[in-house]
C-alpha cells in the first residue's frame, strides 16, 4: 500500500503541476514575508521579544491555516482524477470557515505549548513542573499528528461537523498509528527537499496532495471493513485484502510509468 500510495502521489502531482506551482508560490510567498518581518525588524533595532514572535507567527499561521484548506479543496480533486481551479479553492475556504478556524486556533495553542507554556514550567525547575511540561508536549505532538488528517476527512466527509471531524481525525491517528508516523517523516523529507527547491517542489501543496492520498486509502480499507461486517480491527487490519480494496486505484496507477512521463511519445 506504501509503495501504491507514493506513486499515486507521484503521478497525481504530475498531473496537476502548473496548479502545484501557483500555489506553491502563495505559501512561499507567505513564509517569505514572515522571514523578511524578522529580518526587517533585526535591521531597524527592534528588539524581537516573544510577543512580537508570537504575533508575527499568528499572522503566518492563520494565513497558512486557511491557505491550506482551499488547497485541500483542490487536492481531493486531484486524487479523484479531477480537474480543479481557483473556484474551488475559494469555495473550500468559504463554506469550511469554521473547519479553517479551529485548525488555526489548535495549532494556535501548539504554538503557544512550545513557545511559552512549556519554557515557562521549566523555568520554575520542580518536579510537578517538569511532569506537567511533558504532558503538555505529548498532549500536543499527538494533537499535531492527528491533524495531519483534519482536512482530508474534512473533504471526504464534507457532512460532518467541525467537532466530528476533529473527533475522527484523533481516532485515525490512533488506529494507524504506524502509518501516522510514516506520513510525519515523509512530510519531513518533503519539507527539507522544499527548502532546496525554494518551497517549489514539492512544497507545501505536494505535502497536502500527499495526505489527501493516504487519508483516501486509509478511508477505502474503513468502507471495505463495514461492507464486509469485519467488527474485529485488529483482524481487519492483519488479513486486509489491499489488492481488493485498492483494485481501481491500482488499475489506474500502474497503467503509468515514469518511461511514460520521461518519453511520452514511445507510450
Amino acid at each position: 500500500m506504501i509503495k501504491l500510495v507514493l506513486k499515486k502521489s507521484f503521478f497525481d502531482g504530475w498531473d496537476n503541476l502548473f496548479s502545484i506551482f501557483i500555489f506553491n508560490i502563495i505559501f512561499g510567498l507567505i513564509i517569505f514575508g514572515t522571514v523578511w518581518v524578522f529580518i526587517l525588524l533585526n535591521k531597524t533595532g527592534h528588539e524581537l521579544d516573544v510577543l512580537k514572535v508570537v504575533s508575527i507567527l499568528t499572522i503566518t499561521l492563520f494565513l497558512l491555516s486557511f491557505h491550506s484548506l482551499g488547497i485541500n479543496a483542490l487536492t481531493i480533486n486531484w486524487s479523484c482524477y479531477k480537474k480543479a481551479g481557483f473556484s474551488q479553492y475559494i469555495n473550500g475556504i468559504r463554506k469550511h470557515f469554521t473547519h479553517g478556524l479551529l485548525y488555526f486556533l489548535v495549532h494556535f495553542f501548539i504554538m503557544l505549548c512550545y513557545l511559552l507554556i512549556i519554557p515557562m514550567y521549566l523555568q520554575t525547575k520542580t518536579i510537578i513542573a517538569l511532569i506537567i511540561s511533558f504532558l503538555i508536549f505529548w498532549t500536543s505532538l499527538i494533537v499535531f499528528l492527528s491533524f495531519q488528517f483534519f482536512y482530508p476527512l474534512l473533504y471526504l466527509m464534507e457532512n460532518d461537523k467541525v467537532f466530528k471531524t476533529a473527533k475522527k481525525c484523533v481516532i485515525v491517528f490512533f488506529d494507524n498509528l504506524s502509518l501516522s508516523l510514516f506520513v510525519l517523516i515523509k512530510n519531513i523529507l518533503d519539507l527539507i527537499i522544499s527548502v532546496f527547491t525554494l518551497t517549489f517542489i514539492p512544497g507545501f501543496a505536494g505535502i497536502i496532495l500527499f495526505k489527501t492520498d493516504v487519508m483516501k486509502f486509509i478511508m477505502k480499507r474503513y468502507d471495505y471493513v463495514l461492507e464486509n461486517n469485519i467488527t474485529d480491527n485488529k483482524i481487519s487490519k492483519r488479513n486486509i485484502l489491499w489488492n481488493e480494496i485498492l483494485f481501481e486505484e491500482r488499475k489506474n496507477i500502474e497503467s503509468r510509468s515514469f518511461k511514460d512521463i520521461i518519453f511520452p511519445w514511445k507510450q
